[in-house]
């Protein structure tokens, strides 16, 4: 998708002049015994993106997941196809997010961690934080011992970010490599879903969806293998839930 106004053109070109700077390099970690992944579901509002994390962590509180997908997501995460590449079912751990910013209701169980903004900026200067990245008045960071765990061991980490985050943050020799999948969720019917959630204004709708389209347009000029994945049917989850374990099968270690 071009990018449609001077404005998105120059957000991107800004994105591609600070993201080498800001990018985790890795230096002394190219030695880890690399026996996981790292998959980072990424995507626009709206898209059913959280459902997606939920079937992954099989977290189903507060969500209303038919038992069809249900029983259809544990055979598919967990047939010999995906056995064979991990030795056993892969196993999905949740890498957290430390976080600056209060806790909210839909906060998946171990997602985030909270500081105060003191405590935050003292895990940073001890240099704990593989990157932080600011989004709004909050500071987010993931550290580099939760990413050595996840790609030492021979589980699939789950890690919640923005394009932003991905662009901006990870080097790119990871993701050819396939230590790091991000994936990018999108929907054709995004604007009506966000409506149906109920509780927001017509103007926030408006909001949300510019940011959309400023992540397709990020995500289309990045040049970074994101694994798209468009969910169409808003109560059928089947085929997102194929896709996805046919991303995860991909994701397979050469010993």
């Amino acid at each position: 998708m071009p990018p449609t106004t001077m404005r998105e053109m120059i957000q991107v070109g800004e994105v591609a002049q600070m993201a080498q700077p800001k990018r985790f390099r890795w230096h002394p970690e190219k030695d880890w015994p690399r026996k996981g992944h790292i998959l980072i579901p990424s995507g626009t509002m709206g898209s059913g993106k959280s459902t997606v994390l939920r079937i992954l962590l099989r977290e189903y509180n507060g969500s209303s997941i038919d038992e069809d997908t249900l029983r259809a997501a544990s055979r598919y995460f967990e047939d010999d196809l995906l056995s064979a590449h991990y030795g056993l079912a892969p196993k999905f751990r949740l890498i957290p997010s430390h976080t600056t910013r209060p806790e909210r209701a839909g906060d998946f169980r171990g997602e985030y961690i909270h500081h105060t903004e003191a405590e935050f900026k003292a895990l940073s200067a001890q240099g704990e934080f593989a990157w932080v990245v600011t989004v709004g008045q909050y500071l987010y960071g993931t550290t580099v011992e939760d990413i050595h765990l996840a790609i030492t061991q021979p589980v699939v980490g789950i890690l919640t970010a923005t394009p932003e985050t991905i662009l901006q943050c990870l080097e790119v020799t990871w993701i050819d490599q396939g230590d790091i999948v991000p994936l990018y969720i999108d929907s054709p019917h995004r604007v009506e879903w966000m409506g149906l959630r109920g509780g927001l204004t017509e103007s926030e709708l408006e909001f949300r969806e510019a940011r959309n389209k400023r992540w397709d347009t990020m995500v289309a000029h990045s040049g970074i293998g994101f694994w798209r994945i468009e969910n169409c049917h808003h109560d059928i989850l089947l085929p997102v839930v194929k896709e996805l374990a046919h991303v995860i099968s991909k994701m397979k270690r050469q010993y």
